[in-house]
């Protein structure tokens, strides 16, 4: 697969929300993460992804409440959308990332512990 699909992915558990991603790309590269604007999905990044397929180990994630992902009982905020985050790279034990992000998603990117997390 070279490109997301919304096929292929899992859903990760937080705070009553399932939150849906996909990887593709090269399992032992490093690793970049993309995070989309608002009222988007993961498949927003497709038209770049064959400039980045071979070069990253690519995570893609379905913001809360957008693509195939669920809101839960919370209040959308940037805050909670940047826990759900943390707490994926958490569970896929990721330690060291890129981070590529547009609208609501560099939004989500830039604040607290990401930003130390990112390669930039």
């Amino acid at each position: 697969m070279k490109s997301f699909n919304h096929n292929s992915g899992q859903y990760f558990s937080i705070d009553k929300a399932k939150i849906y991603y996909e990887e593709i790309g090269m399992p032992t590269q490093p690793i970049l993460l993309l995070l989309h604007g608002g009222f988007g999905t993961i498949e927003n990044f497709n038209p770049i992804i064959p400039d980045l397929f071979d070069k990253y180990r690519i995570i893609g994630i379905d913001s809360r409440g957008q693509g195939k992902s669920t809101t839960g009982n919370e209040n959308l905020t940037y805050e909670l959308l940047q826990n759900d985050v943390e707490a994926l790279l958490h569970y896929l034990n990721i330690e060291s990332l890129s981070i590529i992000g547009f609208s609501d998603g560099g939004i989500v990117a830039f604040p607290g512990e990401l930003l130390l997390l990112c390669q930039c």
